[in-house]
């Protein structure tokens, strides 16, 4: 029925405003005030920094959507994130590649998802307590990995 209205609206009228996610006026009206608020938040600099960070929360939320739309739940994501980092840190500090410390965590990250998947669709284990298992798994595992030490600049 809806699709019935806006096939009638004509052009003009508002169907293409119609037609875009209110989200994105959100965001329109953010990078104004931004703008507005810090000349140099439009520079390249900062919308490269902004561009990098938001790509790997993207590649984290993608696959977070399709999970939560199909009923599941992943709490371990973060921290197999924060896992897969350590052990390309640490690869690397050990003369290792950046190609194979970055296979060696993806290996990792691999196993972990498919270590989750066994638990959740053949065993018929509830995603959340599995995943958060997975989670206190990897978190405990990045620190065995960095020896408990935290360093910071200060």
């Amino acid at each position: 029925m809806m699709d019935h209205i806006v096939q009638d609206m004509p052009v003009g009228s508002g169907r293409i405003l119609g037609s875009i996610p209110g989200v994105t006026f959100i965001l329109i009206g953010m990078i104004a005030v931004f703008a507005i608020g810090n000349p140099r938040f439009l520079s390249g600099a900062n919308l490269t920094n902004i561009g990098l960070q938001a790509s790997l929360l993207m590649m984290l939320a993608l696959p977070m959507t399709l999970i939560i739309l199909t009923a599941g739940l992943d709490l371990s994501v973060g921290a197999l994130l924060g896992l897969c980092g350590v052990i390309i840190a640490s690869l690397l500090v050990a003369g290792w590649g950046i190609v194979a410390a970055m296979a060696a965590a993806m290996g990792v990250g691999l196993v972990v998802g498919l270590l989750n998947g066994f638990l959740i669709s053949y065993l018929a284990l509830p995603a959340f307590v599995v995943t958060l298992g997975t989670m206190g798994l990897c978190e405990g595992l990045s620190l065995v990995l960095i020896k408990g030490l935290f360093v910071m600049d200060k």
